[in-house]
């Protein structure tokens, strides 16, 4: 087959996935930008068949056969392959002792991760189906983001399991057309950049450096290396509480999230004024189809909050949801097009930490999906090119994730962070009609630590600038 008749279309990127070749060229082992999913899936689980359900979703979405020409050209461009199913490896360890199934499955997963992916050379996709009992197959699928955005991942498994079941009930698929990723491409040609511009520069206007991660080692140079990654839940009722008053004032969990975060990069700056990245799903109302289309829709935007310790926080949020929905009309520009219209350096980044509201819990989805299967021990691995990255989500416990650069932060004050991160959330059930000034931050150790002191001269109050103006407020 000649090469022309092995291409099905060629195109530019979007300036999320600019953004991701340039990060993933720069730095080629560093595994930046590479997924992973895996789970058990428990049940008579007819693999034929899976593995058809997987080609067959492949064919339907092009983003998902895509590779990305970048040598030799004046701007990279993305180019869908025809016939192209996934990468796929069957292993059966049902003889081995479950210890040493855990070890090779950890193994793996990290091969797979430290293999990553020539973004030339297509499928950028790999799926491995481990059986590891009787009715017990340990699932895995390995990708690069490139390829598609976390909403995406609900839409290709919705998509698996029902042409799944229709092959083992002997029915005819019957999934409505797809709307190509091409679509959003040509979407996107066509916006107002010069609106854009406009938009970005007053928003950016007078700000010159990003906000200082006051807790990071750069200065000091550090031995560890590579991506962490600490999680905390919410317990449930606190989680139900929190959406509770969600709903009463007309605030997203999204928002809440977010505003506690520029609380907490304020107190960590002693700035009143802070900028982070915010993940948006990208997907226009006006594009037809966009919330069923498979590819990378979402962009990453500066958002820049002022911080006022005597502001109303109900208020506060209410703002900043605003100001987010409104950025996300200027979204379409790449993160290097809107640092060129502020005045930070282009040596220097716009942002030093993002924050991800998730609004696709995958594990409850699947688990709603799997028809006569049932979905177990969901996990994902992912990571970004910024030093520190917050994930969060709707959820019976609302999960608080930080995915960090061990080179810039240490494990303890990745921890620290995330229990302070979680204390401000917890805060808005009691504190939404009070003042930003009064929502707690320090954990329940933390205060106990600050008494001791207090009520102690001979023990020093804690120097760490994580405290920055707060023992007066406990």
């Amino acid at each position: 087959m000649g090469i022309k008749r092995a291409i099905e279309a060629v195109y530019p990127l979007s300036p999320m996935q600019q953004g991701m070749l340039f990060h993933t060229l720069y730095a080629p082992e560093s595994g930046v930008y590479v997924e992973q999913l895996t789970c058990a899936i428990r049940g008579q689980l007819d693999v034929p068949a899976f593995a058809r359900a997987w080609r067959e979703v492949m064919a339907r979405h092009p983003a998902l056969r895509t590779s990305f020409a970048f040598k030799r050209l004046e701007r990279p461009m993305q180019a869908v392959h025809r016939d192209l199913g996934p990468d796929w490896v069957q292993e059966d360890w049902r003889g081995l002792p479950a210890e040493e199934q855990g070890d090779r499955l950890e193994a793996y997963l990290a091969a797979e991760r430290q293999r990553g992916f020539d973004l030339s050379q297509a499928p950028l996709l790999r799926l491995a189906l481990v059986r590891t009992e009787e009715e017990c197959h340990r699932f895995v699928m390995t990708m690069h983001h490139i390829l598609m955005d976390g909403w995406s991942f609900p839409i290709v498994l919705r998509e698996v399991f029902a042409l799944y079941e229709a092959h083992r009930q002997g029915v005819v698929g019957g999934l409505p057309p797809a709307r190509p990723y091409q679509d959003y491409i040509e979407w996107l040609q066509m916006q107002d950049v010069a609106a854009a511009a406009e938009f970005w520069r007053q928003s950016l206007a007078g700000m010159a450096a990003p906000t200082p991660l006051v807790v990071d080692r750069a200065s000091t140079g550090a031995a560890t290396a590579g991506p962490g990654n600490v999680e905390v839940r919410l317990p449930a009722s606190q989680s139900e509480a929190l959406a509770e008053v969600a709903r009463r004032y007309g605030i997203t969990l999204g928002a809440m999230v977010q505003g506690v975060w520029a609380v907490l990069l304020s107190r960590y700056s002693g700035q009143e004024e802070v900028v982070f990245g915010v993940t948006v799903s990208g997907r226009p109302a006006e594009l037809v189809g966009a919330e069923a289309m498979v590819g990378l829709l979402i962009n990453t935007l500066p958002v820049r909050v002022r911080v006022g310790a005597g502001m109303g926080v109900a208020q506060f949020l209410r703002k900043l949801q605003g100001q987010v929905a409104e950025a996300q009309q200027y979204g379409y520009p790449s993160l290097a097009e809107i640092q060129g219209w502020s005045m930070v350096p282009r040596e220097r980044p716009l942002f030093e930490s993002i924050l991800v509201f998730e609004n696709y819990p995958v594990e409850h989805f699947l688990q709603e999906q799997a028809g006569g299967l049932a979905i177990e021990d969901v996990q994902a691995y992912e990571q970004t090119n910024y030093p520190v990255t917050v994930i969060s989500g709707p959820g019976r416990e609302v999960p608080l994730r930080l995915l960090y650069d061990r080179s810039r932060l240490d494990d303890g004050v990745a921890t620290a962070m995330l229990g302070h991160l979680a204390t401000l959330v917890a805060g808005l059930v009691d504190g939404i009609q009070g003042s930003i000034g009064e929502l707690p931050m320090l954990t329940a150790g933390e205060r106990e630590q600050v008494l001791v002191a207090w009520n102690d001269t001979a023990v020093p109050l804690p120097q760490d600038r994580t405290l920055h103006g707060l023992v007066e407020e406990q």
